[in-house]
């Protein structure tokens, strides 16, 4: 599993790069004889010595003919040395821009946008004062005509165009930095790729060059031949590597899914050796797998009467010999917030208040245990047979602070609802009246 993330990974680095290809991966795709014809074709001596670092022909053919040993230094030599001859073989980036430029039938690239000239400021000041003389009316204040306007709008829509070209290219140069060619390590200098639409016209007939292969020595290539080949080596690589990331993010997949599965059947005999197994109702219908191989046989539902019965459904299977459904159909309903599946298809009503209404046997608890009688009075109108436990109930005393224990406190501030209904001023007095109660002496817990 971990080999498979560390190889996504790594594929996954080299997509990120794929607007660049280093000199190194295009040296791979060449084969020795034309690397070997890149080398000897370079007229070296003729060099500046700041070019080829002081690099003499005589020490390339030295090593070329393999007379030096086979060291370290030998090796970053001849990387070195490819470096310089490639340099001077590539075309320069203008060409490949040009190239790239007229294969997109003229729409320009980033790069060539960022080519516009404008001009600047005084330029401008000197053609409007030449062209145009100030006016001024009697009171001696300058007036500037229709057409000065117009053209203050256009110079004023010239330098915001500047300023966009001047961003994005900025904004190219930091994240696709071009290199100026000046770096001698090996893999450093990369060249950019075409953009997908030049590679398309430049691929229509194919990624071979027969000419080429038939052609050992590279310098005879014309500037047009190079760039194709550049690009076309490009595009290969490029598509080697998708290849691979896509071979690599499969066998991820493939090696997730068996963790998944491994993962599944150690849960299901660690809980098939568990009497009790608690979840929440959305727990329950994301884990349908681990239940269907559990089975459990009993199903115990709280607060059944606000649970969706898609939901509850879900979680229980063919496997299911009991369910005890708990809760108060006639308190909260499931929360539904799209009206029209309330009102066309009944979804905000249980499937325990389902089976009541259809005359499904059921028990209600008949004695309660928490309220004070002045509370438990106002709910007989829905629970007739309601009684109350006094000896559980005798130590609720009323607050000595408030003239009544049950009092009725209206207001005139709409509620409004978002993901469930909310009262602002509600919640306001509710805290207000708890602040009232503590600063009486009575303990928060208790409240």
């Amino acid at each position: 599993m971990d080999e498979s993330r560390d190889t996504l990974r790594a594929t996954f680095e080299e997509i990120r790069q794929l607007p660049y290809i280093s000199y190194d991966q295009l040296y791979r795709s060449l084969s020795d004889a034309h690397v070997y014809s890149l080398l000897i074709g370079l007229d070296w001596d003729s060099l500046s010595s700041e070019e080829t670092n002081c690099v003499t022909w005589q020490e390339v053919d030295n090593l070329l003919r393999g007379e030096n040993s086979k060291s370290f230094e030998d090796i970053k030599f001849l990387y070195e040395i490819k470096d310089i001859a490639f340099n001077h073989w590539l075309p320069s980036q203008e060409e490949f821009d040009d190239c790239e430029y007229k294969l997109t039938g003229g729409i320009q690239s980033i790069q060539t946008f960022s080519k516009l000239t404008f001009k600047q400021p005084s330029e401008i000041d000197k053609v409007k004062k030449k062209k145009k003389g100030e006016k001024e009316e009697e009171n001696g204040e300058k007036m500037k005509s229709e057409e000065e306007i117009m053209e203050a709008e256009e110079e004023q829509m010239m330098f915001s165009e500047q300023r966009r070209s001047e961003f994005v290219n900025e904004e190219f140069n930091s994240i696709l930095k071009v290199d100026d060619g000046n770096s001698n390590h090996q893999g450093e200098q990369r060249v950019k790729g075409f953009c997908p639409q030049a590679i398309k016209k430049l691929t229509e007939n194919g990624y071979n060059l027969p000419y080429f292969d038939e052609q050992e020595d590279v310098w005879q290539l014309s500037m047009p031949d190079r760039i194709r080949l550049v690009q076309l080596l490009i595009a290969k690589e490029t598509n080697e590597m998708l290849e691979k990331f896509q071979r690599s993010l499969r066998e991820f997949k493939d090696k997730c899914k068996q963790k998944a599965e491994l993962e599944t059947q150690n849960e299901v005999e660690i809980l098939k050796r568990k009497q009790i197994i608690a979840a929440t109702v959305t727990g329950a219908s994301i884990n349908q797998e681990l239940l269907r191989e559990i089975k459990p046989q009993i199903v115990i539902v709280e607060e059944a009467a606000e649970v969706l019965e898609p939901q509850l459904v879900a979680s229980i299977g063919s496997w299911t010999k009991y369910m005890l459904l708990i809760g108060d159909h006639q308190q909260l309903r499931p929360s539904v917030d799209a009206y029209h599946l309330r009102k066309d298809y009944n979804f905000d009503i249980s499937m325990m208040e389902r089976l009541i209404n259809n005359q499904m046997p059921y028990t209600t608890l008949q004695m309660q245990n928490r309220q004070r009688v002045e509370f438990a009075e106002l709910l007989l109108d829905i629970y007739p047979n309601l009684k109350t436990n006094h000896k559980r109930i005798s130590g609720h005393k009323p607050a000595t602070c408030l003239e009544k224990s049950v009092f009725f406190w209206d207001h005139q501030h709409e509620e409004t609802k978002e993901r469930s209904v909310r009262n602002e001023e509600e919640a306001k007095r509710a805290v207000d009246l708890g602040l009232f109660l503590v600063q009486q002496g009575y303990e928060p817990r208790k409240i």
